[in-house]
């Protein structure tokens, strides 16, 4: 059984390429690079062949979508309308110089933090992987 807390430490923002990694025998993650090395394969080779090493790739966590789906439910039409015409390039940058350090900061934190618990637990139920859920609680009090 594996805690959603303990998850949440993980962060898979490349879709293409998995950093992190579940261990299905010992219920534990680990990195790319600890796993190729112990198995003394590519990390090509191992991205390919994870299933059989009984290892699966931490889910992606879109933070692109999740910032624009905060947009909409900010409900801020001056924000809103000042960052849709802001292009894909320099998204993620002007997001961050009004959220993350910002008036909305730690709004925009629970929210994201409420969103990758989702994921994570989707990601749990998915593979079949026994969980414990000890964020939602908290999450609901922030």
């Amino acid at each position: 059984m594996i805690f959603i807390s303990e998850l949440m430490c993980y962060e898979r923002l490349d879709e293409d390429i998995p950093f992190w990694f579940f261990n299905q025998i010992n219920f534990q993650v680990e990195s790319i690079e600890e796993i190729t090395v112990n198995f003394d394969v590519s990390i090509d080779f191992f991205i390919r062949n994870c299933f059989y090493y009984n290892y699966i790739p931490l889910p992606f966590v879109d933070l692109r979508k999740i910032e624009k789906d905060y947009l909409v439910i900010l409900n801020n039409k001056k924000i809103s309308d000042y960052l849709n015409r802001i292009p894909e390039d320099k998204f993620g940058y002007e997001f961050g110089k009004i959220f993350h350090c910002g008036f909305e900061h730690d709004h925009w934190v629970a929210y994201y933090k409420q969103q990758k618990n989702l994921i994570m637990i989707d990601w749990c139920k998915q593979n079949k992987i026994p969980y414990v859920d000890d964020l939602s609680q908290s999450l609901k009090n922030v």
